[in-house]
């Protein structure tokens, strides 16, 4: 009865994908998961969601993959999902993102086209909920943590910072 009040009966957590290839030094997840992102059967997975909502009445899932986006089959998910909410199930799904998913939407580049083509993906397969952390700006810190995502690569100097903020301001 007392963990009924933080349970929602109707809400199931999910991963899709284990693994990071990155080495930040506060991140646990390369030392808990491995480094090798690896992704589950894309068919699987949405089958088994979809007998979820049908049998159990789920209604919610969260995706607690550290980075929904790198996960190699990601694509193949949010299809499978956009299909079975065309079949008439109902649910939403809460997604965690890097800013680098989603700032490159208004880009008139492939880049731009694959971000726009992901968001459009999200949207078909139900996400309407999305945890996207903001890191420093500030280059020295992200070197000091071994935190090679969500850095200026090109080397910007000075700029650098303002690019980043800029990438989140449009994400």
């Amino acid at each position: 009865e007392h963990l009924s009040r933080y349970l929602n009966p109707s809400h199931l957590y999910v991963d899709g994908s284990r693994g990071c290839p990155y080495l930040c030094s506060f991140c646990s997840v390369k030392n808990t998961f491995g480094r090798t992102v690896r992704g589950r059967d894309p068919e699987t997975l949405v089958r088994w969601m979809a007998d979820r909502v049908d049998e159990d009445g789920i209604r919610w899932f969260t995706f607690t993959d550290d980075n929904f986006i790198r996960n190699p089959r990601h694509q193949g998910i949010l299809e499978g999902l956009a299909k079975i909410r065309a079949q008439g199930r109902r649910f939403s799904v809460g997604l965690i993102l890097d800013v680098e998913s989603s700032c490159y939407a208004r880009e008139d580049s492939p880049r731009g086209e694959r971000t726009r083509r992901f968001l459009a993906l999200c949207r078909e397969a139900g996400v309407s909920n999305v945890f996207m952390g903001l890191e420093s700006t500030n280059d020295a810190a992200l070197q000091e943590m071994s935190k090679q995502v969500n850095r200026d690569r090109k080397g910007g100097g000075e700029s650098a910072p303002r690019a980043i903020v800029d990438r989140y301001r449009t994400a």
